[in-house]
């Protein structure tokens, strides 16, 4: 376990805390699915508390990964909620570990098909060595060191941790999704 309970709550906070007042109002808080749907709701949440107005939208990228067919036989598409224009808007784009910038390349070019945005802000909670493309977070809740050969990173909002869990593990669980 890499961090869990009340220091993963205080982690979460922080980062709420040094996104907010990069946040314009009006903004579209961009939840990448998964892993930042969750943050993204959270941080939703907590720009409406400060009177911060922002619509939230969740973006599947599944099917604009470069690595389509390697990882499993048929993504698992979830689908995209983003109703609201992005044409000319401030967007935040959120997801929960940052590796190799492959996730966010996808990301941006899902946005892309919606519109031309005024602003992206990339809001990740961890970050870990391996970046393969020239992208780089604005914001990050903390940096991890590189798991063990043949392990991922794996942060759990409703668990409330952030762990390292064996990579035959979740090819396990991909099959049982089938």
């Amino acid at each position: 376990m890499l961090l869990q309970g009340q220091a993963f709550e205080q982690l979460i906070e922080q980062w709420l805390e040094s996104l907010v007042p990069l946040v314009p109002s009006g903004s579209l808080i961009v939840g990448i699915r998964t892993g930042g749907e969750p943050l993204a709701r959270r941080l939703a949440d907590r720009l409406a508390r400060e009177g911060k107005g922002a619509e939230l939208g969740l973006l599947d990228i599944a099917l604009y990964r470069d690595d389509v067919g390697l990882r499993m036989k048929t993504p698992r598409v979830l689908g995209t909620e983003i109703t609201q224009e992005i044409d000319e808007r401030f967007v935040v784009l959120v997801d929960d570990v940052f590796y190799t910038g492959r996730t966010i390349r996808a990301a941006l070019s899902r946005i892309a098909d919606f519109g031309r945005p005024r602003k992206v802000l990339l809001a990740c909670l961890a970050r870990r060595p391996g970046r393969e493309l020239p992208i780089v977070p604005d914001v990050v809740g903390m940096d991890l060191e590189a798991p063990p050969e043949g392990f991922k990173i794996e942060v759990s909002v409703t668990e409330g941790l952030i762990r390292s869990t064996a990579m035959t593990e979740t090819l396990a669980l991909m099959e049982d999704a089938d």
